[in-house]
């Protein structure tokens, strides 16, 4: 008799949570930014900040999109870049410097750095240990002039969730 109890109502508190489940996994949308040129996959709607750094080579123009669910953070941003910091620092370079910026910011430590790619395009994946706890991953695609940089961050055991904004991200034509 007692199982029975303990089994009813572990279905009980199952058909209760699983309703919550579905609709937190169903706030996922497509959002599409065409001024960007891309498209993500985002739990709800993201928020946009808009700022201009200045470099040595010029002024870097930046547009990020973010949205947070779950205790985790998903952004995706484009950095418009001077001509001439692509010309002489080279994809290598600003991938370099995107991610030690990210890594900065985030307060984050690096685990690894790997060369991905988008159809045709070249990229760069990070993947790092935040210092308060938590993880990260991030991707880099420079196309022409613009730097591209999608992160998600946050609880480790949101992996799963991770890998599925980062993988969602498409280049429009």
């Amino acid at each position: 008799m007692r199982y029975r109890f303990f089994a009813l109502f572990g279905v009980l508190v199952l058909a209760s949570v699983a309703p919550g489940l579905a609709s937190a996994q169903g706030k996922w949308r497509d959002f599409s930014s065409p001024e960007g040129g891309f498209s993500v996959s985002l739990p709800g709607k993201p928020s946009l900040t808009q700022s201009v750094h200045k470099s040595f080579v010029g002024a870097v123009k930046e547009s990020t999109y973010t949205a947070k669910s779950g205790g985790v953070t998903y952004s995706a941003s484009y950095s418009e870049l001077p001509g001439i910091a692509v010309t002489l620092g080279g994809s290598h370079t600003i991938f370099n410097k995107a991610k030690d910026g990210l890594l900065k910011e985030a307060g984050g430590s690096e685990n690894a750095f790997d060369a991905i790619s988008l159809g045709k395009i070249e990229g760069r994946e990070l993947s790092f240990t935040l210092n308060g706890g938590g993880s990260g991953r991030a991707r880099f695609f420079l196309v022409d002039k613009r730097l591209y940089v999608i992160v998600a961050s946050g609880r480790a055991s949101a992996a799963a969730a991770m890998i599925k904004f980062l993988n969602s991200f498409k280049l429009l034509s």
